[in-house]
This record gives C-alpha cells, structure tokens and sequence, in this order.
C-alpha cells in the first residue's frame, strides 16, 4: 500500500526579502493616499467655513448698509464704516409731554407696519417726519425732526387708541428725550430710531476679524467679532472704496458718495505647513441721494 507523505515548506529567505519592500511600499502607497484625501477633506472643510464667514459678513453688512442715505454714512476709511443704522420703524400712537412720544410695540398678529432689530437705549436718534409750524396757505414740504432717546420702557398703551384695535399685545413703549419737542407728532406719524454703528476690521491675538460696535450714549460698546479671521490689513483683508454719482472713486471719508464697494478676504488653510491660498466677497451698495441729488447711473 503506498502512502503519500505530504511535505510542508516555509517561505525562503530570498521571499520574504522580496515580499517584505513590496508590502512596505503598497503601506507607504495607501498611507499617502489615505493622507491626501484627509488634506481634502480639511480644505473642502475650511472653504466651507470660509464661504460660510463671508456670507455672514455679508448679510450683517447689507442689513444695515442697504437702507441708507448718503448723509447716513457718517465716517468711512479702508477699514472702518460708521453709520446712523435703523434700529426700528413703528408709529406713534400718542404724545403725552414735549419729551415723550408712546409707538407701537412689537406684534406678531398686526401688520407689518413695525420692526426692531434691537429694543431702544439712551443715544438713539428719534427721528419722523411733520408739517413744519406756522406754514402759510401754501402747502409747505414735511420736514424731518429728530431728537436724542434719553430712556425707554414697556407701557400698558396708549389709552383709547384705535391703533391698538386688534392687537394682541397692548403695551407700547414710552420714549422718554432729552430734550422737549418743537413739533409733536401726531398720532398715526411714522417714527424710526437710529443709532451709531461701527463696523471695523480689528486684530484680535494673532488673528483679524470683522467687528461690530454700538455707541451707547456715553461711549462705545464692546466690539463683538461678525466674521473671520480674516487677512490682515497688510494682506488687504478688507477694503472700503467709495464712489460718486460719476462713477469715479472718491478719497477715504469723502461724504456725498453714491456707491460702496466692500472687499473682504479670507486666509484658506489647512495647516500650518499647507500653502496660504484665499477666498474672498465684494458687497456693492448703492446710497438713496438726498432729495435734489443724482443717484449714480
């Protein structure tokens, strides 16, 4: 009876001299791949983030930048933009003193005739229109009347108004001023409040922001970062120009202008030995003209 005896081989030292270089290079193949694709995953990541940052600047700065008149734009350069910003619109629904005026507050359930972005603070501007005193037969133009918010709180109303038919919430604000009113408006006026806003390209550490500040009455908040980080101001991380109503730029803080252009660039990084690259946004805004004034073609 034959029997088969079956041998069992390992592998030779010439193999595993052979095989052990070719494993190590299909790990050091897979690795730098696996290493590439993190890199872009991160960058995909980054420009995400970047893109979202910029977008944010953007609508905080139109927000406040679109509605304004050219004489709104109280001081511009390079970096810095400061406005009289609209802090709400409402109505006035009853005038009890030379330095009060009671709007309408807030309602979810009456029409859209009043908006606060913000509630009112001492050093806003109260601002309406009226039919100026002592007018003749001749039918004069409405002028605007402003005066300075020295204190503001939730009332229970205006008593017997029919502003408040319907409304859920009854309660209006009491705008107390500074100083007494040479025209008090009557019910049913138009009312909006203003206060001023910076918005400034800041160093924070190391790193650069776009910053929002708001004047208080007294003195200037805390700046509070809107987007970044940003390029810093010697890599043009953002740049205000401004033009007129010919289309031709204007020097920093000129006034009168019909047009800002606001550049913002972002540092695109992953890592601190990756390459620096950038993303960046233009918001154009066109300035209402006074009345008498061209807007630019």
């Amino acid at each position: 009876m034959n029997q088969q005896v079956s041998v069992r081989r390992g592998s030779s030292l010439i193999e595993l001299l052979i095989a052990l270089p070719v494993a190590a290079m299909i790990a050091a193949i897979a690795c730098a791949l696996l290493l590439r694709i993190w890199h872009l995953v991160r960058y995909d990541d980054r420009a995400l983030e970047v893109k979202r940052e910029l977008r944010h600047a953007h609508a905080a700065l139109s927000a406040d930048l679109r509605p304004l008149r050219d004489a709104e734009l109280l001081a511009w350069s390079d970096s810095l933009l400061e406005l009289s910003a609209l802090v709400g619109s409402t109505i006035v629904c009853a005038a009890p003193s030379r330095n009060q005026i009671q709007v309408l507050a807030v309602d979810p359930s009456a029409a859209a005739s009043e908006a606060w972005s913000s509630l009112p603070q001492p050093g806003d501007s109260v601002e309406y229109w009226g039919m100026p005193l002592g007018s003749g037969a001749a039918a004069p133009m409405p002028q605007r009347y402003r005066a300075v918010l020295a204190g503001a709180g939730l009332v229970s109303g205006c008593a017997s108004s029919a502003l408040l038919t319907a409304r859920s919430d009854p309660r209006s604000w009491r705008l107390t001023l500074s100083d007494s009113l040479s025209r008090i408006p009557t019910p049913g006026t138009p009312l909006s409040l203003r206060r001023r806003v910076q918005y400034a390209h800041y160093r924070s550490g190391t790193q650069w922001f776009l910053g929002r500040r708001s004047w208080t009455g007294i003195a200037w908040d805390v700046i509070q970062p809107v987007a970044g980080p940003l390029h810093s101001a010697a890599a043009a991380g953002m740049r205000v120009s401004g033009y007129g109503s010919d289309g031709l730029p204007r020097p920093s803080g000129a006034s009168g202008l019909a047009q800002l252009h606001i550049n913002m660039r972002a540092p695109l990084r992953v890592s601190a030995t990756s390459p620096v690259t950038s993303d960046s946004a233009t918001l154009v805004i066109t300035l209402r003209a006074q009345r008498g004034q061209r807007s630019i073609p």
